[in-house]
């Protein structure tokens, strides 16, 4: 390995250090992942709520015809 001289250490320690610059392929890819994730998490939730809206009245009606088929037994 090749010794860095004093001087050019010195000099490569001044310099500044840009923050690396992000692609427009970067964005755009990041940025569908998080439209995606949010669709995702909207249908997952709009689906269980419809389907816990949903499951009373399927047990009120269960409820009902077991309560009617009793009072025909009777």
């Amino acid at each position: 390995m090749a010794r860095i001289k004093p001087r050019q250490l010195l000099i490569q320690s001044k310099t500044k250090k840009t923050p690396s610059r992000i692609s427009y392929s970067t964005i755009i890819t990041w940025n569908l992942i998080v439209v995606l994730v949010v669709l995702s998490l909207y249908a997952t939730q709009r689906h269980w709520h419809h389907r816990s809206m949903s499951f009373p009245i399927t047990l009120l009606f269960v409820h009902f015809f077991y309560l009617v088929s009793q009072a025909y037994l009777i």
